[in-house]
């Protein structure tokens, strides 16, 4: 089973609708301090994909916007570590239309 999860998280995306549709979560490519990240309550309440964390233009949302949006109680530092750790190149590929 963790074989074929490495192929589903395991390739670079190449276009701006890969990334907005990269999962979040136990993904390499978004680390924190060195390691994948899990945030059950975060899934719970739907933040799946990388396009859950953004706007339309491709900005981050801001903390408030993210909060109500989902019905998440959480730390402004959390969710900025979260933020940070997407690859600059995947943002910049959500700003690019």
């Amino acid at each position: 089973m963790l074989n074929a999860w490495q192929k589903i998280v395991g390739h670079t995306p190449e276009s701006k609708n890969e990334v907005e549709n990269e999962i979040i979560w136990n993904n390499k490519f978004v680390p924190i301090a060195g390691k994948s990240v899990f945030y059950r309550s975060w899934y719970e309440a739907g933040v799946t994909y990388i396009k859950d964390l953004t706007t339309e233009d491709g900005n981050s949302m801001t903390l408030n916007v993210f909060q109500h949006t989902f019905g998440i109680k959480t730390h402004f530092l959390q969710y900025l570590g979260l933020l940070n750790a997407i690859p600059a190149c995947w943002k910049k590929k959500l700003k690019n239309t």
